[in-house]
């Protein structure tokens, strides 16, 4: 049965030995649950990654996909064709009018802009009608809810991180009764859980990415790029 955002809840409640939402109310903890996945997109983009064939539209410059926060990476065309990342200041550089150049309907290289997270730019410039496929971080769907349930079913990515989105739910209903004894120190072991599975989680898929296991030891370039490694 897949994780629901009413068992994070209510598993959190359990810590916080409010389960009728007495002390912190259930669309509270639903705020603080909802605030704990854009954290962890913040972390860990890779777990909020979605592959899809993308049309392009004509020219060089491109957006993402209207959920979309960051590129992380373009394989190939849809026609099955490689596809490599490259600097655009090489390009500007060296092909000063590239963007003018005819469209055409497979792309060899992409680029990006740590500055404009949703953009990136194609070469040669394509013409319209062509696709990629386009893998690229997602906005997470804030999970919704009433003053008796809430609603919402976590990806199975998200799922491995169960236990910390009830730390971070305990850490935000700590937090804010910050001025009774202990509660500080008990909202800091609670994220410091919380940060700790987020990295030990990166740590092991590194080490068990198949790049990583099989090409000699080199390490994903792009899961690498995905994690923040």
């Amino acid at each position: 049965m897949a994780l629901s955002a009413q068992n994070i809840i209510d598993r959190a409640a359990t810590i916080l030995m409010d389960q009728t939402h007495v002390r912190w109310a259930l669309l509270e903890k639903l705020d603080w649950l909802n605030d704990g996945r854009r954290e962890v997109a913040m972390v860990r983009p890779d777990i909020y990654a979605k592959a899809i064939a993308h049309p392009l539209t004509a020219g060089s410059r491109q957006t993402l996909p209207a959920d979309g926060l960051r590129l992380l990476d373009i394989p190939r065309n849809s026609s099955g064709t490689a596809v490599s990342v490259t600097r655009r200041e090489f390009l500007d550089q060296q092909q000063r009018g590239w963007v003018k150049y005819p469209g055409v309907t497979e792309i060899a290289h992409f680029m990006l802009d740590a500055r404009s997270p949703n953009l990136f730019w194609v070469y040669p410039p394509a013409a319209g009608g062509s696709s990629v496929e386009l893998i690229y971080q997602a906005t997470p769907t804030d999970f919704s809810g009433t003053n008796s349930t809430v609603t919402g079913t976590f990806t199975p990515m998200e799922e491995m991180y169960g236990g910390a989105f009830v730390d971070y739910v305990c850490y935000r209903a700590f937090s804010k009764d910050s001025e009774y004894a202990g509660a500080q120190d008990r909202a800091e072991t609670h994220y410091n859980h919380f940060m700790n599975a987020l990295k030990g989680g990166k740590v092991v898929d590194m080490v068990t990415s198949a790049n990583a296991s099989n090409i000699g030891g080199v390490p994903d370039k792009a899961l690498a790029y995905a994690t923040g490694a």
